[in-house]
């Protein structure tokens, strides 16, 4: 975090301030920028400023406490301040305290001036090795229990402490993650199935946003998106923001699960993280006409399930679209869609995700249940239970998206034009609320 808190005042004036003269002087209206990260991965020593700045998580909020005055003061329209948590998934940095002491510390340095904090969802120790896929489709399992053992209730712990009103949230924001594995593989169904999941996590945890770092400090021959420079030749990671971004629906609502299929990865610390085959969220609209559920079956078998919604005897229509990979190691998935005229015994292919669409003559009133079924020596049934009590939006949030982080190195040659192009040809299927 270099620069100065002046530094920061005069760029969000230049953004957000209706009587900046240099950029009045430009003929500009305002920006309206409302979202501000202070730092990147600042709690990594090999980042600019570590030493100076962020030796600690102490050391870095208190600073940026002034940065957020500045620029709050600086600004005509509210603005939302983050502050980086930890360097990846694990939450630490270097010479941090780590985890819920370092949430903590910066809420207590912080208190309001602190809207959201930051971790980025790469694969991390204990549990990434890049030895074999298994550990990095367990990675979002280990987040979530991450997230809701520690980190939240840190964040309501020290906002209690530090007599914070509820009307001020702070909230967690994943702004970059990728699977870290370099080679074809990582724009490939492996990817995809690690962007899906992380989009699970986001979702049904209320987190900011998840974004993908899908230009990896090169051109953009490296995009996660893109093939050779080309916007028209696009990777199943692309086809997976296109295929959520278009399906979801308004609103995340509660669902759980019981009984599905699992796989036990032991992490380097010795611990063991149990990941379900399928992971899922349920969105409904406004008027609860209809459920659309994102399923991601992370393992390299078929899954069967069964869908139904408790209360309503029929379905008007009813539709799975989804990307099928069938092996990790594929850098292809193909796409199909098809009509259901049962929810009975759906197949989620090896290595997929589904997006199973259902509308009702009538607004829905009760509990949405799916009930699975997975094929091995016996057979067990299994349930995902989503509620859509119509009425209340209790428990309820909206579903928010943003897909695509950008990052470049001064010393690289960046084709501004083509980034124009893939950039509008990405954001035509970006569904941000928010």
């Amino acid at each position: 975090m270099l620069g100065s808190p002046e530094e920061a005042g005069a760029l969000v004036s230049y953004l957000n301030n209706v009587h900046d003269a240099t950029r009045i002087n430009q003929n500009l209206p305002p920006f309206n920028v409302n979202y501000f990260e202070l730092g990147n991965e600042i709690s990594w020593s090999t980042e600019r400023g570590h030493d100076q700045y962020a030796s600690t998580e102490i050391v870095y909020a208190t600073r940026a406490k002034l940065f957020a005055a500045a620029m709050r003061a600086n600004s005509s329209i509210p603005i939302q301040i983050g502050l980086v948590g930890g360097t990846n998934s694990n939450w630490y940095g270097n010479g941090w305290s780590g985890q819920a002491t370092t949430v903590t510390n910066i809420i207590n340095i912080m208190k309001t001036d602190v809207d959201f904090i930051i971790y980025h969802g790469y694969p991390s120790w204990p549990l990434s090795t890049d030895a074999s896929p298994l550990p990095i489709m367990a990675q979002n399992t280990w987040n979530r229990n991450l997230l809701s053992r520690t980190i939240f209730p840190a964040i309501e712990a020290a906002m209690k402490g530090n007599n914070i009103s509820s009307s001020h949230t702070i909230k967690v924001a994943n702004t970059e993650y990728f699977t870290s594995l370099y080679q074809a593989g990582q724009r490939g169904t492996l990817e995809a199935l690690y962007t899906a999941d992380t989009m699970v996590t986001a979702l049904n945890l209320d987190i900011f946003v998840a974004n993908n770092f899908c230009f990896d400090h090169g051109d953009l021959a490296d995009s996660l998106f893109f093939i050779n420079n080309d916007p028209n030749n696009t990777t199943p990671i692309y086809a997976t923001h296109k295929l959520v971004a278009e399906s979801l629906r308004d609103l995340v609502v509660s669902i759980n699960s019981s009984g599905l299929s699992t796989s036990s990865v032991k992490d380097q610390a010795g611990v063991t993280t149990v990941v379900e085959s399928l992971s899922y969220v349920a969105t409904i609209d406004a008027n609860h006409a209809g459920v659309t559920l994102l399923i991601v079956n992370k393992f390299e078998q078929d899954q069967t399930a069964s869908v139904s919604v408790l209360g309503s005897s029929s379905f008007l229509r009813a539709s799975q679209n989804v990307l099928v990979g069938k092996q990790w190691s594929n850098t292809n998935m193909i796409q199909t869609s098809q009509p259901l005229s049962t929810l009975s015994n759906i197949v989620f292919p090896a290595a997929s995700i589904s997006i199973i669409d259902i509308v009702y003559q009538n607004q829905l009133t009760t509990t949405a249940r799916a009930t699975t079924t997975t094929t091995t020596t016996t057979t067990t049934s299994t349930g995902i239970t989503t509620t859509t009590s119509s009425g209340s939006t209790t428990g309820k949030h909206d579903v928010t998206y943003l897909g695509c982080y950008l990052e470049t190195d001064n010393n690289r040659s960046i084709n501004a034009a083509s980034i124009a192009k893939q950039s509008l040809h990405f954001l035509l299927y970006s569904n941000s609320k928010e």
